[in-house]
């Protein structure tokens, strides 16, 4: 190690050593911004999307106690791509994936990444997906949490977004917002 460096792995895993999980690809990683909780997706090989989560700076971590599958740490039964993201305390925790060859879909968490459930309602209509399609899913949120963005790409090129103003419960496309001229009194602060 380097002069004044150190190295902490995680003193437990979900796997019961200092791996998270047993396999993966395409890991994701957040912290809140004291780095306290930290949080990890990945996709199992050929499956599904999982959630580890940490509240001691890395040294351990575990599995949430619930999530919208039923089935622990899965966010999701299939999907890749996986990103997550949180606000600055670490209390509200997004995720967002795509399925493989179709849906975007997305996981909230309001209990620092404790508890996961899907969102109220979508751009769709059929929870808990953003969008029917999308590859490369992109999320991210405000220092408070409330206001979340995701953004992906579809066929063709095009790239589209969903907005949530209410901490990730409720999703909307842009256009479905009232159009308002835009000045400082309608900017949040």
């Amino acid at each position: 190690a380097r002069s004044g460096v150190s190295r902490v792995s995680p003193a437990t895993g979900a796997a019961g050593t200092a791996d998270l999980a047993s396999s993966g690809q395409f890991v994701q990683i957040t912290t809140d911004s004291s780095g306290r909780y930290v949080y990890a997706v990945w996709e199992v090989s050929g499956g599904a999307v999982q959630v580890a989560i940490s509240s001691d700076f890395g040294v351990n971590w575990m599995s949430p106690s619930s999530t919208p599958t039923g089935t622990i740490p899965n966010l999701a039964s299939s999907g890749q791509f996986v990103q997550i993201t949180t606000d600055s305390s670490g209390r509200y925790v997004y995720a967002v994936w795509e399925v493989s060859g179709g849906a975007v879909q997305v996981a909230i968490s309001s209990d620092f990444g404790v508890n996961w459930m899907s969102p109220s309602s979508t751009p769709t209509g059929t929870i808990p997906n953003l969008a029917s399609s999308g590859q490369f899913t992109q999320i991210t949120t405000d220092s408070s949490g409330r206001y979340v963005y995701a953004v992906w790409e579809v066929s063709g090129g095009a790239v589209q977004v969903a907005i949530s103003s209410d901490f990730g419960v409720n999703w909307m496309n842009p256009r479905d917002r009232k159009s308002t001229r835009l000045n400082s009194s309608h900017i949040p602060l």
